[in-house]
């Protein structure tokens, strides 16, 4: 495919959560969510993404309980997008790629694989959801109001930075990820769509999203998704990573289509059966299971993180 110049810069936005705040001062803690492990107790962008689109989802099916959760959500996000970090800030955006946050709201500022480039693209995705249903609803206007400079920021940052490297969902390899470029993908189409229909700008979104398309399919090889490119750790990119790429790309709406890798395509169906097949001869707890028969599996086959269980 070759390199993709980068875009010029564009204006990132310090969000202001007039609709979400009030008077009264709320602890950061209770509008983040916290993994229960005491040695990760950070605010992650990818896990509270995914965690928020989950529950978002589970909103727009009739829990209307949910909401002032997913509020919290986006005030907090309003709040960590602007803070400085290791991986840059908001002049330029690349503060954007952090992957964690102290829990009290302020940076994180040890070592750690960054940036995690698909953090943004999942946060974008979960708030466009939301917007799409306060839009069905009738009752959008204050809340995109403030919503749309969150999301116009991610959309910006995966605009500018998707053909560049970082870390992958792993933290481990430093290359280009099949699952971020996958998320990354589905972030600039459906925000592309909002955008157009609220009436505003995002040129990014037009350009990228066929270029972000273009180097998604060279992580096929023929006979499976490969995990990451432009690594060279000798692995064989067999892994688990690229299931969950097709199950969180998912769309109703596209069928059994190949070039996005959806679930239920020649493409991911066959990746699905190589990808557990390499953990066959891998975990003692597989012995004896004929091959056709479910067994269990880890994050890839070379996998050594805690002794390289299944997960």
């Amino acid at each position: 495919m070759g390199g993709f110049p980068l875009l010029p810069l564009r204006h990132f936005t310090q969000s202001h959560m007039f609709y979400f705040t009030s008077s009264k001062d709320h602890f950061f803690l209770n509008k983040i969510i916290l993994p229960r492990v005491s040695s990760d107790f950070y605010s992650w962008t990818r896990d509270s993404a995914l965690t928020h689109k989950a529950l978002i989802d589970a909103f727009i099916a009739g829990n209307a309980n949910l909401q002032s959760e997913i509020q919290n959500y986006i005030c907090a996000q309003a709040r960590l997008q602007p803070i400085p970090n290791r991986s840059g800030d908001l002049s330029n955006g690349a503060g954007l790629g952090e992957p964690k946050f102290e829990v009290d709201g302020t940076a994180f500022v040890g070592d750690w694989g960054r940036p995690q480039r698909d953090g943004p693209a999942l946060r974008a995705t979960a708030l466009i959801a939301y917007s799409r249903s306060l839009i069905g609803s009738g009752n959008a206007s204050i809340e995109l109001a403030a919503l749309w400079p969150i999301i116009s920021n991610d959309l910006s940052y995966v605009a500018q930075y998707w053909n560049q490297t970082g870390f992958d969902l792993w933290e481990e390899v430093d290359g280009s990820s099949f699952f971020t470029i996958a998320v990354q993908h589905r972030a600039l189409v459906e925000g592309n769509a909002l955008a157009s229909q609220i009436g505003q700008p995002c040129p990014g979104c037009v350009s990228q999203a066929p270029q972000v398309l273009c180097l998604l399919q060279a992580f096929w090889n023929g006979e499976y998704t490969l995990a990451n490119v432009n690594e060279n750790l000798g692995r064989s990119s067999k892994d688990a990573a690229t299931i969950l790429g097709s199950v969180h790309t998912f769309d109703s709406a596209a069928g059994c289509d190949d070039s996005t890798f959806q679930p239920c395509s020649a493409r991911a169906l066959a990746n699905h059966k190589v990808t557990t097949d390499s953990f066959r001869t891998v975990y003692a707890i597989n012995s004896g299971i004929p091959e056709g028969t479910a067994v269990a599996v880890g994050r890839y086959p070379e996998d050594v993180y805690q002794g390289g269980n299944p997960w």
